[in-house]
């Protein structure tokens, strides 16, 4: 067995098997079967989505880059990783969800949203709110030390 990427793959017999999270899929390299077809429509379709994911993203960035409609720096992608920390968050306590200490889940939600939000007020929020002593750094230091 060996992890590429974030990928356990393992050697069985004729084909791969790819483990991803909690998900499964058998691909074979040998005569068809049953499940060959389903195979390669579950991989078909991870492409497809991969692929129209990879495009949107892109495209998040050039526009950041160009600055699009008027739009300061970092506009169009400061959302995007404001979502992804809420479904980090999630993902951290589906990881936890078996131990016996359970955390508070709306605090883990706001605690990392939060630090991530703060990076936003330097670019977007009041011009004063940026006369802070760390300067760009102070208010993503404040929520740190506050969650």
């Amino acid at each position: 067995m060996s992890a590429v990427g974030g990928l356990a793959i393992a050697r069985l017999g004729r084909g791969f098997l790819i483990l991803t999270g909690c998900r499964l899929a058998q691909l074979n390299d040998g005569d068809s079967s049953k499940t060959k077809g389903n195979n390669n429509s579950v991989l078909r379709h991870r492409l497809l989505v991969g692929m129209l994911l990879i495009a949107a993203f892109a495209g998040l960035c050039w526009l950041d880059k160009t600055r699009a409609l008027g739009a300061a720096a970092g506009a169009w992608l400061f959302p995007v990783a404001l979502l992804l920390s809420l479904a980090a968050s999630g993902e951290m306590l589906n990881l936890v969800a078996s131990d016996e200490r359970q955390p508070i889940r709306w605090l883990v939600y706001a605690g990392n949203f939060l630090i991530v939000a703060a990076n936003g007020v330097p670019a977007f929020g009041p011009a004063g709110w940026n006369n802070i002593a760390l300067g760009n750094f102070g208010w993503p230091m404040v929520a740190f030390s506050v969650s």
